[in-house]
């Protein structure tokens, strides 16, 4: 099952990384308000990793319009979920408190965050979006408000996959992304068959034959997310030929292009392992050689100790060697090396 959520993840971030796209999901979002304060022409993907290797789903930046020189912006976190997890506002409270961390050492100042949940789930959202209201049971509710207001809390924007404004998004030709919507909408219910093929692609018509990664994308997660039978291709390839989505010689084999990216992706994956379990049996090996030569030389150091002191005391040679163990000709260069 998690394999399956994490196809749905990748092919949520491959789509909407694609800023146009991310512009009319978050326009979904906000209100018309909202809409008129920013400027989405400079909408920018930011970098979703942070120093401790921690990453979030996808990140943007977006200024508000330059009517008085203003150079003010904000963050917007968009995370993508299958399924509601409590962790998830402990999850977006990192995230933000690692962007203000981020902010601070980029600009000096702390740059507002909107954190934002894209929920792609079987059923309907029907959790509370405030993190104290979530939580208001155990932890907010018998404390006065004025208290309330001095802690930590935040409020999650949600766009929900099963919300019935859907339809009127489908309609709307204008909406470039909508295909993205509708495959993501229907995957829990849908399967792959050429007359599901045929309405993807009007979805997508306008994009598709400019954009051949988001074709991939797509039909990758076809493939994986919807389980598309091999007796389909023959007649998917044919609709793919048709509208000129891809050209033949391409990647028209996408079975075998997504088998070959499959085993690159499980070569790399197995490299980084392998060179990670190679780090650590060689750390170990390492800290065992090192404690067993630390031992020997411990032990050759407290011998040689011990014969110093005999000869200090005027032992004989042959006897020191009978006592210890070491050669009579070992004893004689120690004594070489140590007298004076």
């Amino acid at each position: 099952m998690k394999k399956q959520y994490n196809q749905h993840d990748q092919f949520f971030k491959s789509l909407f990384s694609h800023t146009p796209f991310a512009k009319e999901l978050l326009q979904l979002i906000f209100s018309k308000q909202e809409i008129n304060a920013y400027d989405w022409k400079k909408l920018k993907t930011e970098k979703d990793t942070f120093s401790n290797s921690t990453r979030a789903d996808l990140i943007f930046s977006v200024p508000l319009k330059n009517k008085q020189k203003s150079k003010v912006k904000i963050f917007i976190l968009l995370e993508h979920k299958s399924t509601y997890n409590v962790n998830l506002f402990r999850q977006l409270f990192r995230y933000q408190a690692l962007l203000i961390e981020k902010s601070f050492n980029e600009y000096g100042k702390p740059i507002p965050i909107i954190p934002v949940v894209f929920y792609h789930g079987r059923k309907p959202w029907k959790w509370k979006l405030s993190f104290q209201e979530a939580f208001g049971d155990k932890n907010f509710l018998d404390i006065p408000v004025l208290s309330r207001r001095s802690m930590l809390d935040f409020r999650i924007r949600l766009l929900d996959i099963q919300d019935v404004k859907w339809e009127k998004v489908f309609k709307d030709e204008s909406i470039k992304s909508r295909g993205a919507f509708y495959l993501l909408r229907e995957v829990w219910s849908s399967t792959a068959d050429l007359v599901f093929l045929r309405r993807v692609f009007n979805f997508f018509k306008d994009v598709l034959p400019k954009r051949e990664d988001l074709i991939l994308s797509i039909l990758e997660y076809l493939v994986t997310g919807y389980r598309m039978k091999s007796e389909v291709w023959e007649e998917a390839e044919e609709e793919i030929l048709k509208r000129g989505i891809l050209k033949k010689g391409g990647y028209m084999d996408i079975r075998k292009y997504i088998a070959e990216r499959a085993r690159e992706e499980g070569r790399q994956k197995g490299q980084q392992e392998g060179w990670q379990k190679g780090q650590q049996e060689g750390w170990q090996k390492g800290q065992q050689e090192g404690w067993q030569k630390g031992q020997q030389e411990g032990r050759q150091k407290g011998q040689q100790e011990i014969i110093l002191n005999m000869l200090k005391k005027s032992a004989k040679i042959s006897f020191i060697s009978e006592v210890t163990g070491v050669s009579e000709k070992e004893i004689n260069k120690l004594k070489k090396e140590n007298s004076g």
